[in-house]
């Protein structure tokens, strides 16, 4: 058994950054194997609830062996394409998109013979429908965290860029962490615009209408 679930740095980041309060609705749309969402459900003492979506059967069990073993009692699963969130019926409070990615060439030793352009074109693919939907489910003045492993501007920097382009009610926060670097405002030839804050992790909020408030990004001391 045990009450501990490893994660290196860097995954530990996005639900630190989304930071959901107590006795919120949050939406985890790739959550197997676990790790951030039993991190989520630890920020939210519990309490809340917890939508965590998987779309691979077998990822969902160890979703679901994660989630008992840890002792969360926040958190309903299930086997869904994160793209037809919307049949939840429901907006959210926060929102992380931890997408599908296609890896990381500083830990993967064959990453250049295995990964093509055309294998990245289509992950970013997928990562925008993917946006689309979470857009789609993020209540007036939410939050969205959209991160990846990948080191590609296509599927990090590009990806965030066209969102904020495609849906101006969205704004981009200052993430507020004491590590890493300022991402890249400049790929292949164009700005980006506005400049992201932090590289991989990207705090979003929904622009509310009048009478709400939208809520800033930051994370715990």
């Amino acid at each position: 058994m045990g009450l501990y679930y490893l994660q290196d740095a860097a995954s530990q980041l996005p639900a630190l950054v989304l930071n959901p309060a107590p006795h919120s609705l949050v939406l985890d749309m790739a959550a197997s194997p676990g790790g951030k969402t039993t991190q989520l459900a630890a920020l939210m003492h519990n309490t809340g609830t917890i939508i965590a979506l998987d779309v691979h059967a077998g990822r969902l069990s160890s979703l679901k062996n994660n989630l008992e073993r840890i002792g969360v009692r926040n958190t309903i699963t299930y086997k869904k394409d994160a793209r037809f969130c919307t049949d939840l019926k429901t907006t959210f409070d926060h929102i992380l998109l931890d997408a599908p990615c296609s890896g990381n060439f500083c830990v993967e030793p064959r990453f250049f013979e295995e990964k093509t352009l055309q294998g990245i074109t289509e992950r970013s693919k997928l990562q925008k429908e993917l946006f689309k939907a979470a857009v789609r489910v993020l209540k007036p003045g939410g939050s969205l965290v959209y991160s990846t492993c990948s080191l590609e501007p296509e599927e990090d920097e590009l990806v965030v860029d066209w969102a904020l382009r495609k849906y101006p009610e969205l704004e981009i926060v200052d993430i507020d962490l004491s590590v890493g670097d300022r991402a890249a405002c400049v790929v292949s030839g164009s700005t980006l615009s506005p400049k992201p804050p932090m590289p991989g992790d990207s705090g979003l909020t929904r622009q509310a209408p009048r009478g709400f408030s939208s809520q800033n990004l930051s994370a715990p001391p």
